[in-house]
């Protein structure tokens, strides 16, 4: 897992300095849309997310994967298993539970009954735990294609309106919840906001904050990537806690 973290440490430094590019942004535009004038905005990218951003994601999920693989050798090796028990020993997946528990039995024949009851209570399986399922689909991806990082907007905008406060005063600010969040295509529409009389137009500044995440796996969660990535980690890392805890390993 140690290892894992230092590529979680890169991948951030290497999204930071990607950002402070100023990749993308935001274009206004005023558009009429059944009688009523709006401020609309729509993503723009400026440049692609380098594929090493990809690369270093794929390492920080092989990473979480494999320590649970190699948790899984532990309870082979534990219960006595033979090297050939042990180098055939994997952690189990399936696409469903059917699936997850013929695997379990082919991979894993000679483990601990409690051993074997942690593993079936994780639901490592589509439809069951879905953090486990989605790491186990985003390790499949990278072994044939990169993950793919994509330009998103953050969840809310901040509207900063200064309506000739005196200096020292607070600024109020509000945070709407924007039309589309998640990674977007160049053009697409973020925000709209109906379009205000002069002169308070001209007193809005309106604030956009855009993210990297991650793109080409079903179900993952369309948030910072950073996010993604950390809970993946500490997952796993939680699951081999408990089983030292539980004295199963």
């Amino acid at each position: 897992m140690n290892r894992a973290k230092e590529h979680l440490a890169e991948f951030e430094r290497a999204v930071l300095a990607f950002l402070q590019t100023e990749p993308y942004g935001a274009v206004g535009t005023k558009e009429v849309d059944e009688g009523e004038e709006y401020l609309v905005w729509r993503f723009q990218i400026n440049a692609t997310a380098p594929a090493r951003l990809g690369a270093i994601a794929g390492d920080i999920v092989h990473n979480a994967r494999a320590a649970l693989d190699l948790l899984a050798c532990q309870f082979v090796s534990i219960a006595g298993g033979t090297d050939a028990d042990i180098n055939r020993g994997k952690f189990p997946f399936g696409q469903n539970k059917a699936i997850f528990e013929s695997e379990l039995k082919d991979k894993l024949k000679k483990i601990r009954a409690s051993a074997r009851r942690f593993i079936k209570r994780l639901k490592p399986y589509k439809g069951g735990n879905r953090t486990l399922w989605l790491l186990h689909a985003a390790d499949l991806r990278d072994k044939h294609r990169l993950l793919i990082p994509v330009g998103a907007v953050d969840r809310h905008i901040t509207i900063m309106p200064n309506l000739g406060l005196k200096p020292g005063d607070k600024i109020p600010t509000m945070k709407l919840s924007i039309k589309r969040n998640g990674f977007l295509e160049d053009g697409e529409e973020i925000f709209r906001f109906p379009v205000l009389p002069y002169p308070f137009e001209k007193t809005i500044n309106y604030q956009f904050r855009f993210e990297i995440c991650l793109h080409g796996v079903e179900g993952l969660p369309e948030e910072p990537a950073m996010h993604t990535l950390m809970k993946f980690v500490s997952y796993a890392e939680k699951i081999v806690a408990i089983a030292e805890r539980r004295r199963l390993i």
